[in-house]
């Protein structure tokens, strides 16, 4: 080994030996703040936070935040599917849904279940059929993004008035 080489070998052993030495003092001092209420106390609330928000952030959830997710991933199991939005005309095809602007150019009425979310496709023949003892609000033109703000405002009332006023007080803000 020539005198460069053997200089730099020393250099990283001593640069490794001072990065263990720094090392080994921040072990001492987790070992230190282990003993530490206020640090234990943090870590267990840092935990329970985790598991319970994952990546959340806890200042940006609010009661809507609440809202919006139930609205998009509660379903009611032992839905009667009474309360529904008819969501627009649509032209069905095997591949997609064509929402129609016209009356004329769609054959089929879409709704949803504010309930179950469950989508219903009917043809315009069996509408008065299939809306007979069901309640209906007619919102043509509605997007996914449109129905969950409806649905959550849905659940929130929910939480104040039964299904028939909560289905009027809904019918009258679309």
């Amino acid at each position: 080994m020539n005198s460069k080489e053997r200089i730099a070998l020393i250099r990283n052993i001593r640069k490794e030996k001072r990065k263990l030495r720094k090392l080994k003092g921040k072990a001492k001092r987790i070992e230190q703040l282990k003993n530490n209420p206020d640090v234990k106390l943090y870590l267990q609330l840092s935990q329970e936070l985790k598991a319970n928000l994952g990546d959340m952030d806890i200042k940006l959830i609010d009661d809507e935040t609440i809202l919006k997710e139930f609205a998009q991933k509660m379903r009611e199991c032992d839905c009667k599917e009474q309360y529904l939005i008819r969501r627009g005309i649509v032209k069905p095809n095997k591949y997609s849904r064509i929402f129609c602007l016209n009356n004329e150019y769609g054959d089929t009425y879409y709704y949803t279940c504010l309930d179950c979310r469950k989508d219903f496709l009917i043809p315009k023949k069996d509408k008065e059929k299939f809306e007979q003892d069901k309640r209906v609000i007619m919102a043509e033109g509605m997007n996914i993004y449109d129905f969950y703000q409806a649905r959550a405002r849905y659940i929130e009332l929910l939480m104040h008035y039964e299904s028939p006023q909560v289905f009027k007080i809904l019918k009258n803000k679309i």
